[in-house]
């Protein structure tokens, strides 16, 4: 008799995330082997055979289905694998376009292990940036300390969205109305000028790293012009000034942005799953630090990324994911999504070689739009990682690596020569979701 397989249905802001995923790709390391990983895989499947890492979803993304005992070693082959003798692990931007390539929805988390780099994929679906950054470190780790990777062993809050909801409005039902009241715009409409043609995707990314000298200069421009700004948003202003200096001209005169609905969460919740929702802001001019944190302050008041992500839940849950397009207007004009992943404390405590002096980190994850281009940020080792995420089928590499360059070697000389520049673009604020054509129409 076949023992009958267990499996749970895959929630709505999870389901969000259906045809995006996303790749990690850091180094240089001195690398575990990989049986190691497989063992702290094996030992985790054992000590904790409901986490998220062994779960598979059914043919349409309904259902999870966990990966029962009789399959876990197997699995667990497949979540490890080598990058390959021929591959040149020095060049991480190559690294991540193939495995983003090779990706495999059946395993929805992977490592591939070089000599002295490590990729990380991971289906959207199953977690946000915040899973793969926390479980692929913890497993590192666990894997050259040769321990159990107890850092995984806290299970998963049950019914995070009805949790959040209720601490943050069933305890004060007035919030409702002020988030109700929370004003909102239509979004920006297409860029005059621009016709629709076919397009195919092509997936591509360009990176580089902020080094401590020029952050040191950001930190004492921000003193002197954006006091009580925090870095990340100078860091935004900046990476604006740059897709301008390069001669491209932005969409509208905003751009998206992410906020993690985890801190709706009762004190003490430790969430694996999706909780991000994306936000669209139109500060008063998208270089000026000071107003992109009003705007975002704006955004976020009265519980207003909780209550959209509710709502695009809900859409998810009952109803169909868009397609990838296959027209793009053009000339493009980019869609700017600036997202910041914070301090990678678990990667800084990995055994970096030389100490870290030329650690490197990626991340990108599918851009679900033709002209989305994302910049990515991520502190580690005492620089900021910038990776910026595109499709070379509508932008020019050359034009976005300029872009990154610039940025990375002068971010202050970029905020000092900014000026107003006028998009031509009715523009307004709409939400939506990191990467992805989930939109608000009513985070």
């Amino acid at each position: 008799m076949v023992a009958r397989t267990r499996s749970v249905r895959i929630a709505g802001r999870d389901r969000m995330w259906i045809g995006a995923h996303s790749v990690f790709v850091f180094g240089p390391l001195h690398v575990p082997e990989v049986d190691a990983v497989r063992a702290a895989l094996r030992e985790l499947a054992g000590a904790v055979p409901d986490h998220r890492l062994f779960h598979r979803p059914d043919h349409n993304y309904r259902r999870w289905r966990s990966v029962t005992g009789a399959e876990i070693d197997n699995h667990c082959e497949r979540m490890v694998t080598m990058l390959g003798d021929t591959v040149d692990n020095s060049d991480l931007e190559w690294i991540l376009e193939q495995q983003y390539a090779a990706y495999e929805d059946d395993v929805p988390f992977r490592f591939a292990l070089g000599s002295d780099t490590v990729a990380l994929s991971l289906a959207h679906p199953l977690g946000d940036a915040r899973l793969a950054i926390e479980a692929g470190s913890e497993l590192l780790s666990a894997a050259v300390e040769q321990r159990a990777p107890t850092g995984l062993h806290e299970p998963s809050v049950r019914m995070p969205l009805a949790r959040a909801l209720g601490d943050y409005y069933g305890r004060k039902p007035r919030r409702i109305r002020a988030t109700l009241r929370t004003p909102r715009t239509p979004p920006p409409g297409p860029v005059p000028g621009t016709r629709p043609h076919p397009w195919q995707p092509e997936f591509a990314v360009a990176s580089g790293v902020i080094p401590k000298s020029a952050l040191a200069d950001m930190r004492r421009w921000r003193v002197r012009n954006a006091p009580g700004v925090t870095r990340t948003l100078v860091v935004f202003a900046a990476a604006r000034a740059a897709v301008e200096a390069t001669g491209m001209r932005p969409a509208s005169a905003g751009f998206y942005t992410v906020v993690d609905n985890r801190k709706f969460l009762p004190t003490g919740g430790h969430l694996d799953g999706n909780f991000t929702i994306g936000i669209y802001l139109e500060p008063a001019d998208s270089r000026d630090p000071s107003a992109i944190s009003a705007a975002l302050e704006a955004a976020t008041a009265n519980g207003r990324p909780l209550a959209t992500m509710s709502l695009l839940t809900g859409f998810a849950q009952i109803g169909r994911i868009a397609a990838l397009t296959d027209h793009a207007l053009f000339p493009a004009h980019p869609s700017l999504v600036l997202n910041h992943l914070g301090r990678l404390r678990g990667f800084e405590k990995l055994p970096w070689r030389n100490g870290g002096a030329d650690a490197r980190y990626l991340s990108a994850t599918t851009q679900r739009q033709p002209d989305f281009l994302t910049f990515q940020f991520a502190e580690m080792l005492g620089g900021v990682h910038v990776t910026a995420t595109f499709h070379a089928s509508t932008f020019d590499r050359t034009l976005v690596r300029t872009a990154v360059d610039t940025l990375c070697a002068d971010p202050v000389g970029l905020l000092e020569g900014s000026r107003p520049l006028e998009t031509g673009v009715e523009t307004g604020v709409e939400t939506g979701v990191e990467n992805s054509d989930a939109r608000e129409t009513t985070r």
